[in-house]
């Protein structure tokens, strides 16, 4: 239940982002007819806008894209979940402090917030529980836990590893070498 619900949240994320791929395939009349459905004013052609548009556009979609990979193979980019989930948390504090400034409308200021601070808080704060097929760490990672774990027993010997997890560990040791 709780995987079900991270992937809503991404996929809710994804769809907030990815939705302005519009952006990157529509004319610059009708991007002003969507703009001014949102409460801007005509906006006259500008070419080196019409650029930005499609740069801003084109990076919120590929944003978007990352979040659909998120919400398809969690488990896979599981470390990379909280940093997307502070991204909307920042964004929508961006755009909160942008928006009261600049005196915005209700529409779509309150949604845009509203979508960021829901997603980033159901990413960061939904409760994950330790999956069973979770892959036990290799390489450095088991052999500083190992070590971690003779010297909070206690131990003042390093445990019995390879000369290539002992050469990774002489970093962390504090005792002089032997």
């Amino acid at each position: 239940m709780t995987l079900r619900l991270l992937r809503f949240f991404l996929l809710f994320s994804a769809i907030g982002w990815a939705v302005c791929i519009v952006g990157v395939f529509a004319t610059w009349p009708q991007v002003n007819s969507i703009a001014q459905g949102m409460g801007a004013k005509p906006i006259a052609y500008d070419p080196m806008l019409d650029y930005w548009l499609r740069m801003i556009c084109g990076a919120f979609t590929l944003v978007g894209v990352w979040y659909l990979a998120l919400a398809l193979w969690p488990r896979k980019f599981a470390v990379a979940i909280p940093w997307f989930g502070w991204l909307m948390i920042v964004e929508g504090v961006i755009l909160l402090i942008s928006g009261l400034r600049l005196g915005i409308g209700p529409f779509p200021f309150y949604g845009d917030v509203s979508a960021c601070f829901l997603g980033g808080a159901g990413i960061l704060f939904l409760p994950r529980r330790r999956s069973p097929r979770r892959r036990i760490p290799t390489g450095f990672h088991r052999s500083a836990q190992r070590w971690s774990a003779a010297t909070t027993l206690g131990h003042r010997s390093k445990p019995s590893s390879t000369p290539t997890e002992l050469h990774h560990l002489s970093r962390f040791d504090s005792t002089p070498s032997e």
